[in-house]
């Protein structure tokens, strides 16, 4: 029986950079190497990979948050969701001053629940790869 990483290794990941930053950390936290997969396109941005990732362009690791709508859509599907999910730090700052006022503080706050809420990183693919058969 093939594991979870070798029925993955032939879909190609779409990615917002050439060194894959989410899909490398990912799939070491998950599968203790870095993917095989040969990417299928790079383009700037989150929003621009899940794009052709709908459109049909390989598979991408996205936080839950931004892949929420196009999960919700059907636009696609998680193909793998981690026990624990890989550590995604974030660092907000402000001047020392800055949470003494009140705006900046709400953003802070909303910044910091937000990220709990979308602390998930999933793998998806089109709901209907293009030019592949379906591999479920």
């Amino acid at each position: 029986m093939r594991t979870r990483s070798e029925r993955l290794a032939h879909l190609p990941p779409a990615a917002y950079a050439e060194d894959l930053p989410i899909i490398r950390r990912y799939w070491r936290s998950e599968f203790g190497r870095r993917p095989p997969n040969p990417t299928t396109v790079v383009v700037p941005g989150l929003r621009a990979v899940l794009a052709v990732v709908v459109a049909g362009a390989g598979i991408l690791v996205l936080p839950r948050c931004p892949a929420e709508p196009a999960l919700a859509a059907g636009s696609v599907e998680t193909l793998h969701s981690p026990e624990v999910p890989p550590l995604n730090t974030v660092y907000p700052a402000t001047r020392p001053d800055g949470l003494g006022r009140p705006a900046v503080a709400l953003v802070r706050d909303r910044l910091l629940s937000r990220a709990r809420s979308c602390n998930t990183l999933q793998v998806c693919r089109p709901r209907r790869p293009v030019g592949r058969p379906d591999t479920r």
